[in-house]
């Protein structure tokens, strides 16, 4: 890939780097300073209804920031090859830069939410286990699964626009 073809950090995308990078270090920080006071019994899964329905041993929960992290990983290698992800649609050579750009754009927008919310899961799971709460509400999964899809579908509705831009 020539530089020139290489996509770039626009101010919503640098905030989404902030983004993801903070929501990781908080439930790092917020991990490393209240893990002495977690009891040994903690929740491991979590029902449709957002409240635990299984409970394990404290040994487990460093897995969620393992998680977390590799998410952050993957998909910040992913954003240095925007070319691995396709559009369902066919692309012509002159407009490949804004589909470069477009793409760069969807990876970075999904590393932000997938952070956020697996930060936001295993601050609730810890605080489930402290009795600070009781789980992450009703409409938890919903609002998951509404942000995911409709992010990736805002992106594929920006690509069949590009495409029908003359």
């Amino acid at each position: 890939m020539l530089a020139s073809e290489k996509p770039h950090y626009t101010k919503v995308e640098i905030i989404l780097e902030v983004i993801s990078i903070s929501a990781f270090l908080t439930f790092l920080i917020f991990t490393f300073f209240i893990w002495p006071s977690v009891p040994q019994r903690i929740p491991d899964h979590f029902g449709w209804s957002g409240m635990p329905d299984s409970w394990g041993s404290k040994g487990i929960f460093p897995t969620m920031l393992y998680v977390t992290l590799f998410i952050f990983i993957l998909l910040s290698i992913f954003s240095r090859f925007p070319r691995a992800i396709n559009f369902p649609i066919p692309i012509k050579e002159d407009k490949s830069k804004s589909y470069l750009q477009l793409r760069f754009s969807l990876i970075l927008w999904t590393k932000a939410e997938l952070v956020l919310f697996t930060s936001y899961i295993g601050i609730q799971g810890i605080r489930v286990s402290l009795g600070q709460s009781e789980g992450f509400g009703s409409y938890f999964i919903l609002i998951l699964l509404v942000v995911l899809f409709g992010t990736s579908a805002i992106f594929i509705y920006r690509a069949y626009k590009l495409k029908s831009v003359t």
